[in-house]
């Protein structure tokens, strides 16, 4: 039986931190699925995921995730980060919606804690342990629904379609209160805009024992330039991953005054 990897203790006011890279400078079109090359059944084929299926450790820190850059922000976001930091130093973290169990975004959540994929079909299913949080990337053809059909959450919608043997997956549709860390100290983050495009090119390597994964992150709302990072994840195949559910960790006393709270009053983050 394989080692059962210890629960991962979920301090809501720590970790998670923004992703993004690989690609190119403009956003792509919607990517649909290779459908001939993702089903088993479909002319007797493997299915090319199968190798991804497993659990997964992303290497280095979520606050410090490699870049060639750092995001470049518009002026609007970067008068956001500013006053995050002055909140931050004056040790008040109302900013940081990650403390009331709001989950940032899949480019963030994506590279902290172990991380499970499990393959079928007909999709891609990738749980995050840190959260409990689970992405569905279809594999099926289907493409994105039009933006405004679809209710925001914080791993959006994705879809997913294979060039040669690299997986790529574009997710869309995030929730404006699932932060995106841009490795800054605090949890300093930018809030998705409707126009937040995540991708993904993600190629498995020595032998299947490591994914590379680049990424980009487009949002011309919060970034003047696309932000490309990569990252490395290693396998483990003994571990298994644990729930994990904010309220039972969370020690958001311990950073802020309760009556600082964000969202209280059903508003959208307080820097914006």
């Amino acid at each position: 039986m394989p080692a059962i990897r210890g629960r991962f203790r979920f301090l809501v006011a720590c970790a998670f931190v923004s992703v993004a890279s690989g690609g190119c400078d403009t956003p792509p079109t919607a990517v649909t699925a290779n459908v001939g090359d993702c089903c088993p059944d479909n002319a007797g084929k493997k299915n090319p995921a199968a190798g991804f299926a497993g659990v997964w450790d992303p290497i280095g820190s979520p606050r410090d995730v490699e870049s060639e850059a750092d995001p470049v922000f518009t002026a609007g976001t970067q008068k956001s980060i500013e006053d995050q930091q002055q909140l931050r130093d004056a040790g008040n973290m109302s900013y940081d919606y990650s403390a009331i169990c709001i989950p940032p975004s899949s480019a963030t959540m994506t590279t902290l804690g172990p991380q499970e994929i499990l393959i079928d079909e007909k999709k891609i299913t990738w749980i995050i342990e840190a959260t409990s949080g689970i992405r569905w990337i279809w594999m099926d053809g289907r493409e994105h629904p039009p933006i405004e059909e679809l209710r925001p959450t914080a791993n959006g919608h994705a879809i997913g379609r294979w060039d040669g043997d690299v997986l790529i997956i574009d997710s869309v549709g995030f929730l404006d209160k699932a932060m995106l860390y841009v490795n800054m100290e605090g949890n300093v983050s930018v809030y998705p805009s409707p126009e937040m495009r995540f991708v993904e090119h993600l190629r498995l390597v020595e032998d299947g024992q490591a994914i590379i994964s680049e990424r980009t992150l487009y949002d011309p709302v919060n970034l003047a330039e696309p932000w490309k990072t990569t990252v490395r994840y290693e396998r483990r195949d003994d571990w298994e991953i644990g729930e994990t559910i904010c309220m039972e960790n969370n020690d958001v006393f311990f950073y802020f005054d309760p009556e600082d709270l964000p969202g209280a009053d059903g508003k959208t983050p307080p820097n914006q």
